[in-house]
């Protein structure tokens, strides 16, 4: 389930069943400092793909994407 406050999205595992995506280096970089189990969030999001990543890869059983850009978290939330 994805709920959306004033510029903040947050991306529930449940939802994650079809999306699979591929990361940047720079991201991948990001991902691999993440501990299995942690929430985590992502500040400045602009695409989600990050936490949407994580989510999917089980990594994470919750993210919290934000950004001050409305376009950005439509692209995030869309994903």
């Amino acid at each position: 389930q994805i709920k959306e406050t004033q510029g903040l999205l947050g991306i529930d595992s449940n939802i994650m069943n079809d999306i699979w995506i591929m990361l940047s280096e720079r991201l991948q970089a990001i991902a691999d400092l993440i501990e299995y189990g942690e929430t985590m969030a992502d500040i400045g999001t602009d695409h989600g793909f990050l936490p949407v990543y994580l989510i999917k890869t089980g990594k994470c059983p919750y993210a919290i994407a934000t950004d001050i850009s409305q376009n950005s978290l439509k692209k995030a939330e869309n994903l």
